[in-house]
């Protein structure tokens, strides 16, 4: 019994990837972040594209789960954020939009690349 491997890794300020040594089917598999800052003119969304390219759309796409605004007033607002496939090599990130504030997000995804 052999056990997987990271084969390759890649990293550049705030994004990255980690890929495993191939299955028995000879698929590898990819863990990939970074951060993105969604734009409040454009609902809170931005678009992603992926250092790597997934086989599809069946795997892990995460988001840092919420925005903490802490008010002048010692107040704080939260929102939500989510995170999904567009196809097999982009992803969209939205946050809810709490303040004119720009927001950065962390986002994680994975699955098996060719």
């Amino acid at each position: 019994m052999s056990f997987p491997v990271i084969i390759e890794t890649y990293f550049s300020g705030t994004s990255g990837y980690r890929i495993w040594s191939p299955d028995t089917n000879g698929y590898k598999y990819c863990e990939q972040w970074g951060r993105a800052t969604p734009a409040q003119n454009n609902n809170g969304t931005i678009d992603v594209t992926l250092l790597k390219e997934y086989i599809n759309t069946n795997g892990i796409c995460l988001v840092s789960s919420a925005d903490v605004t802490f008010m002048s007033g010692g107040g704080i607002n939260y929102g939500t954020s989510s995170a999904k496939f567009i196809n097999t090599k982009t992803i969209r990130v939205k946050t809810a939009t709490v303040s004119n504030e720009e927001k950065y997000k962390q986002w994680f995804t994975s699955g098996y690349i060719a």
